[in-house]
């Protein structure tokens, strides 16, 4: 690429560096801000070398750390009576701390456009690269190197998907794909992400799904009413990944390659099964994970206090205060290992309509890994796991999963989840 190239694309994708903290992918917009700060001192050093500094980052870094203290109490106040107050506290940080920073990256940036003439060989062509280029990893080669790790990840079932689907019935109700739950789901994609195996991009697909959505409420209705996920919808390929060494099993990732069309109609799933799973008798109030409203924060909230609240006594006077242990779990290769009998067999016990575990049961058919090596193409059936990337993997993870944590314990002891990491929090006088 010439320099003349390098400063064509700067110009052209300005908008990775560009001062509008609006736009979509800005590190600020989802109050991500502490983000937002990496981000803009990575953008400084771009100018400045490693040890610069604008005579702003002093200011910018104490309303970063105001903006971090005021989401911090915005989250503590969820559920509580000054929920409002926090919310707009955290708000107008936010707000203050955009400013600033717009203003920092605007400069920036035309610093660094302006470098472009001056050395044409410098850093704004080798940031213009770097963004091209990203991390590279190296293709697997060896077949039974590729074979082993294949196994590894993916351990072979004791029992294949042998739960048959629910019979159709002749007063069964299945509710046709609406215009709401479509355009739902379509807004959830994101425009400029990658596309699928199809090749289709994002940005033509809601286009179409905004211009024609009755083609596709019929196609999505038709899916659910014949209980049928079209397997070339789902494909999953076999990647190493970067940085890492290509002969551990563990430096390889299967990405779930998806077609967009198949993640819109996952996520019409999806929906439909949450209103089940968030209802009162779905899932348990110790799951933390994938759920909306929850978070690490909250769990983390849920065992400190726990523990406080254990040595909040004293050793005198009758001995009040108590101990406190802390057990955690975590199931190595949890997502890969889940069998898709018990995710069924899950579904069954909270009720969800049969329309639903049919097309979940489609679902799981027929999943096959592709994987390439130096000498050819290969694929490998799967007969368990959860696709990583898939829109309705973290759903069904936890509606199997919740048997663990319904479980009842002995009094003082209480039992905290996170997708798959479980904390035993167990309070007692003595040992």
């Amino acid at each position: 690429m010439s320099p003349s190239s390098a400063k064509q694309l700067l110009l052209k994708r300005g908008e990775l560096y560009h001062h509008d903290g609006r736009r979509k992918g800005h590190p600020g917009s989802d109050g991500r801000n502490g983000r937002a700060y990496d981000r803009h001192h990575w953008r400084l050093r771009c100018i400045h070398g490693q040890g610069g500094r604008s005579q702003s980052t002093d200011g910018i870094s104490d309303l970063q750390r105001a903006c971090l203290r005021a989401r911090r109490l915005a989250q503590w106040a969820r559920g509580r009576p000054n929920e409002d107050v926090r919310r707009t506290e955290f708000a107008v940080a936010r707000h203050q701390l955009w400013a600033p920073i717009r203003a920092t990256k605007h400069r920036c940036w035309s610093r660094l456009y302006e470098k472009v003439d001056r050395d044409a060989w410098g850093r704004p062509y080798e940031t213009v690269i770097s963004r091209l280029r990203g991390p590279r990893a190296k293709p697997p080669g060896s077949v039974s190197l590729v074979r082993r790790a294949v196994a590894t990840l993916y351990p072979v079932a004791a029992e294949a998907l042998c739960l048959p689907p629910p019979p159709f019935g002749d007063t069964e109700d299945i509710p046709d794909v609406t215009l709401q739950e479509l355009r739902r789901a379509s807004g959830r994609i994101k425009r400029h992400s990658a596309p699928g195996p199809d090749g289709l991009p994002n940005a033509a697909l809601k286009d179409v799904i905004a211009a024609r959505p009755d083609m596709f409420i019929q196609v999505y209705t038709a899916c659910l009413r014949t209980g049928i996920f079209p397997e070339y919808w789902i494909q999953q390929r076999l990647v190493a990944k970067p940085g890492k060494s290509p002969a551990e099993p563990s430096s390889y990732c299967p990405l779930c390659m998806l077609d967009t069309t198949g993640k819109v109609l996952e996520k019409i799933i999806c929906d439909r099964l949450t209103t089940i799973t968030e209802s009162p008798g779905g899932l348990s109030d110790h799951q933390y994970g994938f759920r909306w409203g929850r978070s690490t924060v909250n769990a983390i909230q849920t065992v400190v206090s726990t523990a406080r609240k254990a040595l909040e006594g004293n050793r005198w006077l009758g001995v009040t205060i108590e101990y406190c242990a802390v057990v955690t779990l975590d199931v190595k290769n949890a997502f890969k290992s889940a069998r898709w009998n018990n995710i069924l067999t899950a579904l069954s016990q909270i009720h969800t309509p049969g329309y639903l575990m049919r097309i979940i049961n489609s679902y799981f058919q027929a999943r096959v890994l592709n994987y390439s090596t130096d000498d050819w193409l290969d694929s490998y059936s799967v007969a368990a796991g959860i696709s990583q990337g898939s829109v309705l993997g973290p759903t069904l993870w936890n509606v199997m999963y919740d048997a663990i944590l319904q479980l009842e314990f002995r009094r003082g002891v209480q039992i905290v989840g996170f997708a798959d990491d479980i904390a035993l929090v167990g309070v007692a006088k003595h040992l």
